[in-house]
């Protein structure tokens, strides 16, 4: 019974340990700042048990919104360098195989690189081939090389490595790690190229290998935090499989508090099973903004039928066409056509087919804040207030009517005792009623140029003429 019991409880410590092995499988492989948005790349996680609601983010102990976690496989490049050095022959038709194996399991947009080296380094696959010329290359491979240029090999790898598009990228080595006649580079320079991958290599060797070979082929790739495992006959493939990456999840969050600029800031994630997978990044100092952003001013040219309208900041869909709606004051569209937007600088020049309409009511609508483009979209409504009577013509017409009463005062100041002369005779015994004064030829000149000054005015057209106040922000 006792034994019986002990039993029970080992299963269950078992069961337990390979629940939290699983649970701790998952890892964040990337981390792209571009603050305030931090976006990680989470490989082996469980994707069918992620709750996206779930996932929480936290940067240097400051919470971040997250604002989606989804599963982005993406494309992957399997770049595979096999040693046909004769030092290497034992499984080697089960490296062929597993390699074999890979290549068949591809899918739609992966690839396989593959290259061979001994004395020299040798394109296999470049990933263009059909299918059965690929198989048909695979396994032509022979191993039957003198010497190994092994360094060497490698840095080509990690050329290789670094020239890849695609999402995921694994580089792999079959090799015993030994290398005879590298001329160009050596363990040194390898090890140092290693800790510069972006990616992690693998290596695989055959269990033959003496223990001290294999341990400095091993310590060697941990430089790129990858690592060397030997194989056998029968688990070549199945070892070469497990190097295929599980989709990773793609957490996108963004920062809402300050940030402080650290070299090695943590972010640490909780994928909703309250267990906690972390990296360290850096990251650049940065103020949070609380703001809404504004429009300080819209400047509009009627001869060319642009607007320029200035934000208080940068903001995101600024440079949208849909993002200006013209009305009239009752609501109804005016038919404004806008024919090309330029956003740059916080400033937007808006072009429209015509501005000839009185009564312009625009709306910017569903304007972002770009230092928190997740927040909700603001729209802002503009009122033409261009009055009836120009400012401008209504003071040069008040000029030209004082000009024309003085001339009038002074030719009238002028012939003022004639007239007195003249009145008498006419009303005599009228002491304070004067006869109306006859308009000298010259007082007509002063009518005729108030006239001309009003209707030049009227035709000028000048930019402060139309001017916009706020009516309304949503």
């Amino acid at each position: 019974m006792k034994n019986r019991i002990c039993s029970i409880f080992l299963c269950i410590a078992m069961m337990l340990t390979f629940m939290n092995l699983s649970v701790f499988a998952a890892e964040i492989s990337d981390i792209k700042v571009d603050m305030p948005n931090i976006t990680a790349t989470v490989s082996g996680a469980d994707i069918d048990a992620l709750d996206s609601s779930k996932v929480k983010a936290v940067l240097d102990g400051k919470e971040l919104k997250v604002s989606s976690a989804e599963s982005n496989g993406g494309s992957t490049e399997w770049i595979v360098l096999i040693d046909t050095s004769k030092s290497t022959k034992a499984y080697f038709e089960a490296e062929k195989n597993a390699v074999l194996s890979i290549y068949k399991s591809l899918k739609n947009g992966d690839k396989l690189s593959l290259y061979t080296f001994d004395t020299s380094f040798v394109t296999v696959l470049n990933g263009s081939e059909s299918k059965e010329e690929a198989e048909k290359k695979i396994k032509a491979i022979e191993c039957n090389g003198q010497d190994t240029v092994f360094y060497e090999a490698t840095d080509k790898l990690l050329a290789k490595v670094s020239e890849s598009k695609a999402d995921n990228v694994i580089p792999v080595i079959f090799s015993d790690g030994v290398d005879t006649i590298s001329k160009n580079t050596d363990q040194k320079k390898v090890a140092e190229n290693l800790k510069k991958s972006s990616v992690p290599v693998y290596g695989f060797y055959a269990d033959s290998l003496k223990k001290e070979t294999a341990d400095k082929f091993n310590a060697l790739l941990k430089n790129s935090k990858g690592g060397a495992k030997a194989f056998g006959e029968k688990n070549a493939a199945s070892l070469l499989a497990a190097k295929a990456p599980s989709n990773p999840v793609v957490i996108s969050a963004v920062a809402s508090s300050d940030i402080e600029a650290k070299e090695d800031a943590e972010l640490v994630i909780d994928l909703g099973n309250g267990k906690a997978i972390s990296k360290k990044t850096k990251v650049d100092a940065w103020t949070s903004d609380t703001v809404a952003p504004e429009i300080l001013s819209c400047k509009t040219d009627e001869n060319t039928n642009t607007l320029v309208i200035t934000f208080s900041e940068d903001v995101i869909n600024a440079d949208k066409p849909e993002s200006y709606i013209f009305k009239d004051t009752d609501g109804n569209a005016l038919g404004i056509k806008v024919t090309s937007v330029e956003y740059a600088d916080c400033k937007a020049t808006v072009k429209v087919d015509s501005l000839e309409n009185n009564g312009i009511v625009l709306t910017v609508s569903g304007i972002k804040d770009k230092a928190l483009n997740d927040a909700a979209a603001f729209d802002y409504t503009i009122k033409d207030a261009k009055i009836s009577f120009p400012i401008i013509p209504v003071i040069i017409a008040a000029v030209v009517i004082l000009a024309a009463a003085a001339v009038f005062f002074l030719l009238k100041k002028k012939g003022g005792s004639k007239d007195t002369d003249e009145a008498s005779k006419t009303k005599p015994g009228s002491k304070n009623e004067k006869p109306e004064a006859v308009k000298p030829e010259e007082e007509k000149k002063p009518d005729e140029d108030k006239k001309a000054e009003e209707k030049k005015a009227k035709k000028k057209k000048e930019e402060s003429q139309f001017q916009f106040y706020f009516v309304d922000k949503k």
